[in-house]
């Protein structure tokens, strides 16, 4: 008994052994940039996996405005990518309490940060922002199982959130990652078999998601059908140009029999030449990128995101965020890695919309990469093979704008809205990939609406 006992205290040491944290608050000496603006307590630390494996995290907790702790829920926020930072884009530019601004190089309070409504805990996979591993070759599966037991240690160490709801987020191709993990988790709490923690996971929210094949990164420039059909529809193409490249393709409404044949790729290689210098995650927008040292153009998008990376790389940037002294590279906010795309992921949906979890689509109309054109289509399939019912039909959503005091707010069309059995989808007008940093009022009113379970507003005379 008394040997029992001590394995189990063992174990639990090790399991507080894998999470180094510190805290920051506006005590926090030498990082300036961001306490003198922001003194709310928040953590940065590392989960480690093993003991060449750590992952780099940022955590906000939830406090009510009297200061005293709630039992809202946990929003876990993944890479993008796949190599892109969940600090250094999600949180920085777009729904964490500060973000930064390219143009003034400064940071500032967002006074429509999702901390509004839940926990906030951003975590970046190995190979990425300050996280790093021995690994040198990835895959979405080795990924996921990263995360999973990320999330194992930081619910082990705060325990007060052990028993609180957790939802996913993602952005782009965080898209294939996040059903994937909320399926994980759902399978691994039913098993009798797991001595893991259970997590109480509820739901997810993702943006412009990667989802189908002509999404992939890999696989787009070979079947980039949903890209070139939104693209035509915008301008960028005529119709002779598209037909051309559907008949050289051989496009049957699946895939390209003539993938990667010269007659389809002489086509493309026509279009993606008319395309330089177009932002293609928000075609209205300048593509603010430039060519590279060996030529390639974009770096990784058309958003400057370069004066932030010089913030995350300043020595006294890292040792106020207590930067894991193992790390060597220089911090960038998108890295290249070495990485096996997989196939889409419907199968994921399939399962998931029989689990009775919240699960919201978002989509900002300006993305090419990832169109909307693409995402109803996909969501459309699903609801008839499924047989699920509509419950709200597909109409728009209104939002009142914050004007300055003493002026009348004004009711804004924010795009579309649709919800049917056990999915919801919402369509952002004007906004590109970071439709969460383009409308921040409407997406803080999204995301409050998705942790509340209500709909979005859809009378613009009772707002």
């Amino acid at each position: 008994m008394i040997r029992h006992i001590l394995i189990v205290l063992l174990a639990i040491a090790c399991v507080f052994a894998q999470i180094k944290e510190h805290k920051i608050n506006g005590d926090t000496q030498n990082f300036s940039e961001i306490t003198s603006i922001y003194t709310d307590t928040w953590y940065s630390g590392y989960l480690e996996i093993n003991s060449k494996t750590q992952m780099h995290y940022w955590f906000f907790p939830y406090e009510n405005t009297d200061g005293s702790s709630t039992t809202q829920p946990l929003l876990v926020v993944l890479n993008q990518g796949p190599g892109c930072s969940s600090i250094g884009m999600n949180s920085i530019y777009g729904i964490g309490p500060f973000v930064y601004n390219k143009d003034s190089t400064k940071f500032e309070v967002n006074d429509y940060n999702w901390n509004l409504n839940a926990n906030l805990l951003f975590i970046d996979a190995p190979g990425i922002g300050y996280s790093f591993s021995d690994d040198q070759k990835y895959t979405d599966s080795i990924m996921i199982q990263y995360y999973y037991d990320a999330l194992q240690i930081f619910l082990q160490n705060y325990k007060s959130l052990q028993d609180t709801k957790v939802y996913f987020h993602g952005v782009g191709y965080a898209g294939l990652l996040v059903p994937r993990i909320s399926l994980l988790i759902y399978n691994t709490n039913k098993s009798t078999s797991t001595t893991d923690l259970p997590i109480d996971i509820a739901g997810f929210i993702v943006g412009n998601p990667v989802t189908v094949k002509s999404e992939i990164p890999a696989v787009n420039y070979k079947f980039p059908f949903n890209k070139y059909a939104y693209l035509r529809d915008q301008g960028f193409l005529n119709w002779d140009m598209f037909d051309a490249f559907t008949a050289a393709c051989g496009y049957d409404s699946t895939d390209f029999s003539n993938a990667g044949k010269e007659k389809c790729q002489k086509q493309i290689d026509k279009i993606e030449y008319m395309l330089v210098g177009l932002n293609l995650q928000d075609i209205m927008q300048d593509c603010e990128n430039y060519v590279d040292e060996e030529g390639d153009y974009p770096k990784y998008s058309c958003y400057a995101q370069y004066s932030a990376e010089e913030f995350f790389n300043k020595e006294s940037t890292k040792k106020a965020l207590h930067v894991n002294e193992k790390f060597k590279g220089t911090y960038e906010v998108c890295t290249k890695l070495n990485y096996d795309i997989p196939s889409a992921i419907m199968f994921a949906y399939e399962e998931l919309v029989q689990t009775g979890m919240r699960m919201w689509i978002y989509t900002g109309d300006q993305d090419a990469e990832v169109s909307f054109y693409g995402t109803l289509d996909w969501i459309e399939d699903l609801r008839e093979d499924q047989g699920l019912a509509d419950l709200v039909p597909y109409q728009s959503w209104f939002y009142q704008d914050v004007l300055e005091s003493g002026q009348e707010a004004f009711v804004q069309n924010g795009g579309s809205y649709w919800k049917f059995d056990g999915m919801s989808f919402i369509r952002f007008k004007g906004c590109g990939q970071n439709a969460a940093r383009c409308n921040v009022i409407g997406a803080q009113l999204m995301f409050k609406n998705f942790i509340l379970g209500e709909d979005m507003p859809v009378d613009p005379f009772n707002l």
